[in-house]
């Protein structure tokens, strides 16, 4: 569930989302979008009444959201929300063999956290954050954490935010934090243990419990269900 504005909210099931006006004492859905029978795993909608200032939520203005209130994910690709048209969807974008686990959207880019297909050479799959053109409507860039034999629980992106400066995902390892890749060219950002430099940093403990952050600032506020949260600057 996540507000699209002060009046309306979004609800999603698991093939089905719903638009609902809720700003009188009888709430109704007014529009219904399907995901063509396809099981939804991810969903970002952009909110234009959010609190000024708050943070990786932050308000979004009308302007900046014309014909594109979201999106979600399913199995096969990245749907654009606008509930101008009758279907909800105003585009449709194709992924191929990442199962995702979050979504953000910041003006033009799409930030998928995600599980890749296991690569050649790789014992297990990896989690990545994937960066799409919302112009380009292809895959920009992608930002792939450590190979570890962790259980999915721990390894599965929970949250993922980015803009033009920093890419973050956090999962119960940690939260990663990137810097943005500034070329259009097809990248990506391989980590591991030996070479940890390609990682600008990395906050938290090893073992977090559906962990999400919040960002402002150069401060961190790092939230595990099982502890108190932890405040970090970036450095």
């Amino acid at each position: 569930l996540q507000w699209r504005n002060r009046g309306k909210v979004v609800v999603t099931e698991t093939e089905t989302i719903s638009l609902w006006d809720v700003s009188s004492l009888n709430p109704q859905a007014i529009q219904s979008v399907s995901s063509s029978g396809r099981k939804i795993s991810a969903l970002h909608v952009n909110n234009t009444d959010a609190e000024l200032g708050g943070g990786v939520r932050q308000r979004v203005s009308s302007s900046e959201v014309e014909g594109n209130d979201g999106l979600f994910c399913t199995a096969d690709s990245i749907n654009i929300l606008d509930f101008r048209h009758p279907s909800g969807v105003g585009l449709r974008i194709p992924k191929i063999d990442v199962n995702v686990q979050s979504v953000f959207s910041c003006g033009d880019s799409i930030f998928l956290g995600c599980t890749n297909a296991r690569s050649a050479g790789e014992k297990h799959p990896c989690s990545q954050v994937q960066c799409f053109s919302l112009r380009k409507q292809k895959l920009v860039s992608t930002y792939t954490l450590p190979e570890s034999n962790a259980h999915f629980h721990y390894t599965a992106i929970t949250q993922v935010w980015g803009n033009s400066n920093l890419v973050m995902g956090v999962c119960g390892l940690g939260l990663f934090v990137f810097d943005a890749l500034k070329d259009d060219g097809l990248q990506s950002f391989t980590i591991d243990y030996g070479n940890m430099q390609k990682v600008r940093e990395i906050i938290g403990p090893d073992d977090l419990y559906s962990p999400s952050f919040d960002y402002l600032a150069s401060r961190v506020l790092l939230i595990s269900r099982d502890r108190p949260a932890l405040w970090r600057y970036l450095t």
